[in-house]
C-alpha cells in the first residue's frame, strides 16, 4: 500500500498540510479522523479501540480483528497490526490506491512506518519553538475555558522546562529520519508554509509525485470541530506571532538559548518558492 503520512511538531501545521492534501483526487482519506496514532496505540488486536479508531475502520473493530486472525495462520513474518488496521481501512476504498493520514508523533515511529510501508512518504511539519510554546500555552487556556477535564488536556499543561525537553527530543528524532531517509522525507517550515501558502504546497505534490491539477477534486467534509484551535479545521491560514503574549523576556531569552538547534532546523524547512 502507498502511504503519505504527515507528522511533526507543529500540529496546525500538520493538520493544515493534512487538510490540503486531502482535497487531491489521488489520495484518499477517512473522514473526521486525521489522527489514528497506529503506530504508537495499537498494542493487541483484543484491546479496546479508540473512538476515533473504529470510526476509521468504519464504526466497528470486527473486521482489523478478522484480518489479524487470517494472517496470524499464514507463515511468518505476519503482517503488524498497523498493516491489518490501515488494509481494513482500506476496503472501504477499493478503488484508491494512496493513503493520507496524520498523526503528529508518528515521527517517533519513522522506522516502522518506512519498513512496514515501502513505498511510504512523510512530510514533517516544524515550527518556530517560541511560537510552539505560545500556542500551547494558548491552547490550554482555551480548553480550561471550556470546561475539558484535566485528564484529557494534560498533554498541553507542560512547564518550560518540559517544552523545551520535547524540543530537543523530537529535534534529534527529526535530525536522524530526515538524515537517513532523505528520499522520503519532507521539512516545511509552518511559518513559511502559511505565509506562501501556493509555492508550499505546489513543492509537496512534487515531492509525493501528485498531478499539481489534481488539487480540489473531492470535497472535504468537516474535520471534528475544534473550538479551542479553528486552524486545526482551516485552510492554510497565516496567524499573527502572540510570543510576547504568552512569554516573559526571562522565558524567551531561556527557549531561545536551549532550542538553538530547534529552531535551525525549523529555519531549514523553509522555501523561497
Amino acid at each position: 500500500m502507498e502511504a503519505v503520512f504527515i507528522s511533526g511538531f507543529a500540529r496546525s501545521g500538520t493538520s493544515m498540510i493534512y487538510r490540503t492534501l486531502a482535497l487531491h483526487r489521488d489520495l484518499w482519506y477517512v473522514k473526521g479522523v486525521p489522527e489514528t496514532f497506529a503506530f504508537s496505540r495499537l498494542k493487541d488486536s483484543s484491546q479496546q479501540l479508540s473512538y476515533s479508531q473504529r470510526q476509521y475502520l468504519g464504526g466497528s473493530a470486527d473486521r482489523f480483528r478478522e484480518i489479524v486472525e487470517e494472517v496470524s495462520k499464514e507463515p511468518e513474518p505476519h503482517p503488524t497490526l498497523a498493516q491489518c488496521y490501515f488494509y481494513a481501512a482500506s476496503e472501504r476504498h477499493p478503488d484508491e490506491e494512496r493513503l493520507l493520514e496524520k498523526t503528529p508523533s508518528h515521527i517517533f515511529k519513522a522506522d516502522q512506518i518506512f519498513t512496514q510501508f515501502p513505498k511510504s512518504k512523510m512530510v514533517i511539519c516544524a515550527r518556530d519553538p517560541l511560537d510552539m510554546v505560545a500556542s500551547y500555552r494558548k491552547r490550554l487556556e482555551a480548553e480550561r475555558a471550556l470546561g475539558k477535564p484535566e485528564p484529557e488536556i494534560s498533554w498541553l499543561d507542560l512547564n518550560l522546562d518540559e517544552m523545551i525537553e520535547k524540543f530537543q527530543s523530537t529535534t534529534k528524532r527529526i535530525d536522524d529520519v530526515l538524515e537517513r531517509y532523505p528520499d522520503r522525507t519532507l521539512l516545511v517550515a509552518y511559518e513559511w508554509l502559511t505565509a506562501k501558502p501556493e509555492s508550499n504546497i505546489q513543492r509537496i505534490y512534487r515531492f509525493l509525485g501528485l498531478d499539481p491539477e489534481g488539487h480540489n477534486e473531492q470535497p472535504l467534509e468537516k474535520l471534528k470541530p475544534d473550538k479551542a484551535d479553528k486552524l486545526h479545521d482551516s485552510p492554510i491560514t497565516q496567524n499573527a506571532s502572540e510570543v510576547d503574549k504568552y512569554l516573559s523576556a526571562d522565558e524567551i531569552a531561556k527557549v531561545e538559548q536551549e532550542t538553538q538547534r530547534t529552531r535551525e532546523l525549523y529555519l531549514s524547512g523553509f522555501y523561497e518558492g
